[in-house]
């Protein structure tokens, strides 16, 4: 917390502010004068999950849209600006590429940081890989769940994130468990404990990953 609770007769006090750091991922909030009110972040469940649908490619992706010989040229001769806030927050392409460099990075749940621990989870590995384009995302999957835009398992494009459930991990099986990078052609990388430890690439058309995603959200402009 930003600050000490304070006790007050039978009650412990803490300002609406601390409420909010410490569930602004997780939850809404309505302030009052004299109350707040917190509701759990808005569900969404993909309109195919639980139908073990076929994953798909979005045809107009731009990452994997081919580039004529001297097309944007011209473009960046007049736009220099634009051209390098692109460079600097990346492409579907150009994230799921710094991702791969950590093939095999060994798996370690809840781990510290990158730097110090030199293992990734899922998040963290998400984390760590979207902040090097300058996109800043929370620490847990859930969270990460939260930010974006909502994504249809038939429009995926390179550099989307994609949510699961684990099986028994939660109450409900809505509540998101794990995260991935797409990385095109039914392909994502994450980091898991399984099939193998550590950052890997999975084929995404497998019974498991069919029946236990829940959406893909779009944090890439």
């Amino acid at each position: 917390m930003d600050a000490p609770a304070r006790k007050q007769q039978e009650s412990l006090m803490v300002t609406t502010q601390t409420i909010e750091t410490l569930f602004k991922d997780e939850a809404v909030f309505q302030i009052g004068e004299t109350e707040i009110t917190i509701f759990p972040v808005p569900g969404y469940i993909d309109p195919e999950s639980g139908h073990a649908a076929e994953f798909k490619d979005d045809p107009l992706d731009p990452s994997v849209k081919p580039i004529k010989k001297g097309e944007g040229t011209s473009d960046k001769r007049k736009n220099g600006a634009t051209v390098a806030l692109q460079a600097l927050t990346g492409t579907g392409s150009d994230i799921t590429e710094e991702a791969k460099k950590f093939m095999g990075v060994p798996y370690l749940f809840g781990t510290e940081p990158y730097e110090q621990s030199k293992r990734f989870d899922c998040s963290s590995f998400v984390q760590y890989v979207f902040e090097k384009f300058n996109y800043s995302l929370p620490r847990t999957a859930r969270a990460q769940a939260g930010r974006g835009t909502f994504v249809q398992r038939s429009e995926l494009r390179v550099g989307d994130l994609m949510f699961f459930y684990v099986p028994g991990r939660f109450k409900s099986d809505e509540e998101v468990g794990h995260v991935a990078i797409y990385l095109g052609n039914q392909k994502m990388i994450h980091s898991s404990p399984l099939p193998e430890d550590g950052v890997q690439i999975s084929e995404i058309n497998k019974d498991y990953w069919k029946q236990t995603f829940l959406y893909a959200k779009r944090i890439l402009d």
